[in-house]
């Protein structure tokens, strides 16, 4: 979301840029090539990251190669700093000089001085949370703040009268992750319906982030018996009419807010 946020503000500035990243659907549509697919690297505890090591490393190397052999103008490097701190430092190690941005730096919410230090070292650095520039600062380490993208990527929403007694709108974000969904979706719904004990004419929206997730969500609903669900993409096509909300953690909990 972030990187094409990003991309497109670039792209008001200057028509004739192209981009090639590391993504899935939403670069893709958003006009990117895809050089390598994050399907399925998303993962939950350190047993389910630690099977996904070989298989990221693997992708590390193979775009330091095609990096080092085709340069580009700009590199950025999207959160993620368990993969993309890495990057920049192998990137760095083969000698690639060209720009590299570390765009919402890792350890946001538990900054350490020795990260900061090497993200520092082979980036330049811009964040969305202020305490991150006043911690990078603090280290004599250079960084650019900007405020969260968020702020003026979702509008506020118009006032809502009150929900029907007996009705409403209930949105649930199970969260992104395969793993997530299949851990709070069914006590989701749970809840649900319990509600719906109270507003039989409740109506539940349930969203999903891409087509891995849906189809676990579509079977998830049929093994609870659930009906009367639509199932929508993406978090604001779940909140945009939802007068409550059930949030996993990440980024849906600010788009909520």
């Amino acid at each position: 979301m972030m990187a094409v946020a990003l991309a497109q503000a670039m792209r008001e500035v200057r028509s004739d840029l192209t981009f090639v990243g590391i993504g899935a659907e939403r670069m893709r549509a958003a006009g990117f090539e895809i050089a390598a697919s994050t399907q399925g690297w998303a993962s939950l505890g350190p047993l389910e990251a630690l099977s996904r090591i070989p298989k990221l490393l693997g992708v590390a190397v193979r775009q330091v190669v095609r990096l080092r052999r085709r340069p580009v103008d700009l590199v950025v490097l999207v959160d993620f700093g368990a993969f993309n701190v890495r990057l920049a430092r192998m990137l760095r190690t083969a000698g690639y000089r060209g720009a590299i941005l570390a765009f919402f730096p890792p350890g946001a919410w538990l900054d350490d001085p020795r990260v900061a230090r090497v993200v520092a070292r082979t980036a330049r650095v811009l964040t969305a949370f202020a305490h991150q520039r006043d911690f990078y600062r603090s280290l004599g380490l250079e960084i650019a703040y900007v405020g969260h993208p968020l702020v003026s990527l979702v509008a506020p929403r118009e006032p809502r009268a009150l929900a029907a007694a007996r009705g409403g709108v209930l949105a649930l974000l199970p969260g992104s992750r395969v793993g997530e969904v299949r851990r709070h979706l069914p006590r989701m719904l749970a809840a649900a319906s319990l509600l719906r004990e109270g507003r039989p004419h409740l109506e539940i929206v349930v969203s999903v982030a891409d087509e891995s997730v849906s189809a676990l969500v579509s079977e998830l609903l049929a093994q609870d018996g659930a009906c009367g669900l639509r199932v929508v993409r993406g978090a604001r096509g779940a909140l945009d009419a939802a007068d409550v909300a059930l949030v996993a953690s990440g980024t849906a909990v600010l788009e909520a807010a």
